[in-house]
């Protein structure tokens, strides 16, 4: 993947790898959390209620990251 930093010709990648790779993380992560709710109609354990908080710090976090990459600053 080409990033914003280096430009070559084409047309390129308007973010650089970091960023990319957060944002991936992030939709990941949220498409877990809605499975998750989906499934949690026939979780007699709760298993599935778990993974959807503990997924929703996760996205939580990569969240900031992402704020952070797109106010310029390093985390």
């Amino acid at each position: 993947m080409q990033t914003a930093a280096q430009p070559q010709s084409g047309i390129g990648s308007p973010v650089d790898d970091h960023t990319y790779n957060v944002i991936q993380a992030l939709t990941s992560t949220l498409e877990a959390i809605e499975a998750y709710g989906k499934y949690e109609a026939d979780d007699r354990s709760g298993v599935f209620q778990q993974l959807a908080r503990d997924e929703r710090q996760h996205a939580d976090q990569l969240l900031r990251e992402l704020r952070s990459c797109l106010s310029g600053s390093d985390a």
